[in-house]
């Protein structure tokens, strides 16, 4: 497993403020994985908390997400961090354990377990899922878990944890 040391060193490359509150989303982006909402709600809650960051780590085809138009469109230019594809394991788990909130969603789902749903709360960070499919039979103590397209109801969750570093930290906790 990577250490805190390393993933604080990964977090550092980002020269992010001290007090940043870092959101993530993980492994190959599509449609289907809903980053146009979450990013749309990240907008709204960075207008509040401008020490915000959202990281995205995985490869993406331009023709299902265009995501430096979409950053462009949502003026999030300044606080979306896109790494693309990296190579190794070893270095996807170093950011996954960096950022501070998981932002897992999936619509439609297909009944797929996720890999980076679980990888989140091995490395203790909290974690928020749309509740259907496969995430529904989480338990509801480990993960936030909303109504599938919820607007309203992701941009408060991310409102709430952007705002309170313990609620995030205990979140993460309840999930190891």
């Amino acid at each position: 497993p990577i250490g805190l040391e390393r993933a604080l060193s990964l977090r550092d490359r980002l020269d992010l403020p001290p007090d940043a509150c870092l959101f993530g989303s993980f492994g190959v982006v599509s449609h289907t994985k809903q980053l146009e909402a979450a990013l749309a709600a990240f907008a709204e809650v960075r207008a509040a908390a401008p020490n915000c960051v959202y990281l995205i780590v995985g490869e993406w085809d331009p023709r299902d997400v265009d995501l430096p138009a979409l950053v462009e469109r949502l003026g999030l230019a300044d606080a979306v961090r896109c790494l693309g594809h990296v190579p190794s394991l070893r270095e996807f788990l170093g950011w996954l354990a960096a950022v501070d909130v998981v932002i897992n969603l999936r619509h439609p789902t297909v009944g797929e377990t996720s890999a980076v749903a679980l990888r989140a709360l091995v490395a203790g960070r909290a974690l928020v899922v749309y509740d259907h499919g496969w995430y529904a039979e989480l338990p509801a103590d480990i993960c936030v878990k909303l109504p599938p397209l919820d607007h309203a109801a992701l941009t408060a969750t991310m409102r709430t944890l952007a705002a309170d570093p313990q609620a995030r930290a205990a979140l993460g906790r309840r999930g190891e």
